[in-house]
């Protein structure tokens, strides 16, 4: 389960010996440890590799993201999926983050440090897009329990959307640890509306 959460692709190898029922079962639970992995079938083990590579592409930025197309929004909104697939997997949850207004860059940075020092065993997943005071170019971030990755700038934007969007992926810690803890970084820095 936690090697599904984590997954930037999910690759479903031997789907041909499964019946039509099984298969719908296995991509709802799928649908349900990591909705913006892009499930994929395999083959006799054959897949272009060119499905595996490039993941940080904008092409590519929008189902790992799993945002609606650009809405004005101020602060968060959650992205949930169904009920009834959360009751089968309770201890593992996702929901993503939105920030409207360019944040500073290393308060952002700091937060997420310390969420994963302090809870990366639970912190499955991070995964982001920012919009940064100072940067005119999508800076793109992820991290795995205890690991932020170095940040990579984009040469362009995925779609019209220019919030700052952060997807968690996490198990048995409560969202409002996360969202108290980014609030009072930005603050600090100085972002009011954070």
């Amino acid at each position: 389960r936690q090697q599904v959460a984590v997954a930037d692709r999910i690759l479903l190898t031997k789907a041909e010996l499964v019946d039509a029922a099984a298969l719908a079962e296995l991509e709802a639970t799928l649908e349900t440890l990591n909705p913006g992995a892009p499930r994929m079938p395999v083959r006799n083990g054959e897949i272009d590799a060119a499905h595996l590579l490039d993941i940080l592409t904008p092409r590519e930025l929008r189902p790992w993201l799993r945002t609606e197309p650009a809405t004005p929004r101020k602060l968060m909104s959650p992205v949930r999926t169904a009920a009834a697939s959360l009751a089968s997997h309770p201890d593992i949850d996702s929901f993503c983050l939105s920030y409207a207004q360019p944040l500073p860059m290393h308060a952002l940075e700091t937060a997420l440090t310390v969420l994963l020092g302090y809870h990366g065993e639970r912190i499955l997943r991070v995964k982001g897009i920012g919009n940064f005071i100072g940067e005119s170019r999508p800076v793109v971030f992820h991290g795995v329990q205890q690991l932020l990755h170095e940040p990579l700038k984009l040469e362009q934007w995925p779609d019209e959307d220019r919030s700052t969007r952060l997807v968690f992926i996490v198990q048995g810690l409560a969202r409002s640890v996360i969202e108290e803890t980014l609030t009072h970084f930005l603050r600090e820095a100085g972002c009011t509306s954070c």
